[in-house]
């Protein structure tokens, strides 16, 4: 299979879930946005493939791959503070019952 031109980003069907796949800078990046592989939700791996290719071209790539990540993948990670703080929330409420 050829390689594909610098900053273009491929989307695959990897057991029916929609992959995004390119290069930069030498190195390959995968991104898998969750979306099962339908005529939809190709379109809508289409338009972030064109995100990443604009942000590669204009200079703006994200390497840690955040900025293309669905927003609730995003919002998933928490800090050890934070997680911390909820638990005491949480505890300090059942105390005060």
């Amino acid at each position: 299979m050829p390689r594909t031109p610098k900053g273009q980003v491929t989307i695959l069907d990897k057991k029916g879930w929609i992959q995004l796949r390119w290069r930069y800078q030498g190195k390959r990046y995968y991104l898998s946005p969750g979306l099962s592989y339908s005529d939809v939700n190709v379109q809508v791996a289409q338009q972030r493939a064109a995100q990443i290719q604009l942000d590669i071209v204009s200079g703006n790539f994200d390497t840690t791959l955040q900025k293309y990540k669905p927003e609730s993948e995003q919002s998933r990670t928490h800090s050890a503070v934070g997680l911390v703080e909820k638990f005491i929330n949480y505890e300090s409420k059942l105390i005060q019952l």
